[in-house]
């Protein structure tokens, strides 16, 4: 079972963040889509969705309790009764929680939360309304363009029809990219750049 020691990820999380976004393993593979939020309750956040979005389900947390506020972890806690079966051990100084997520409670979690952050009502998507693009003549920096070559990121290319209805659809550099929005929610993001490696690259890490 995967463990993950939440300190110590965010602690190394700059210093070994090309190394582990080469990862090929199914234990590393997380890593490609999680990044630390501004505080560390929001990192275990970040990580849940990561966690899930790659299918590891089940997974233990250690959570070192010195300078560990216990409101950290009586929100975590909080979290994990909402969306997962989880068992509880500490011992030296050292809690562990084996975790088992409820894809289903998750994806409910997220729902409600969402609506209740939001407070608005629904609204229709106006599709006349255009978003501008500021285009340069610059090429892309070539100390970045080396360093997204080194990352391979989940890759949201489709060939499916990308002007249904259901989708908000955005031209961008001759390509297009799609959106699909229910309650509010981005369900699914699709693009059809195939050409232009820089651009398909930066927009799945966008994604």
């Amino acid at each position: 079972m995967l463990e993950i020691n939440l300190k110590k990820l965010i602690k190394s999380y700059d210093q070994n963040l090309l190394d582990n976004l080469r990862g090929f393993g199914k234990d590393d593979e997380f890593l490609k889509f999680w990044v630390p939020g501004t505080n560390d309750f929001q990192s275990f956040l970040n990580l849940l969705d990561a966690l899930v979005e790659t299918k590891i389900l089940d997974f233990t947390l250690k959570i070192e309790l010195k300078d560990t506020k216990s409101e950290l972890i009586e929100n975590i806690e909080k979290i994990l009764s909402q969306i997962s079966n989880f068992k509880k051990n500490i011992e030296n100084n050292i809690m562990s929680l084996e975790i088992k997520i409820s894809k289903l409670e998750y994806k409910e979690y997220l729902v409600k939360n969402k609506n209740q952050d939001r407070q608005i009502k629904k609204q229709e998507i106006d599709k006349t309304k255009k978003v501008k693009l500021l285009k340069i003549n610059q090429l892309i920096n070539p100390i970045y363009k080396k360093n997204i070559e080194k990352v391979n990121p989940k890759d949201y290319f489709s060939n499916i029809n990308l002007e249904n209805e259901k989708f908000y659809v955005q031209d961008i550099e001759g390509s297009k990219i799609a959106l699909k929005i229910e309650n509010q929610i981005i369900e699914k993001l699709f693009h059809n750049i195939d050409k232009n490696v820089d651009l398909k690259k930066l927009i799945n890490f966008f994604f």
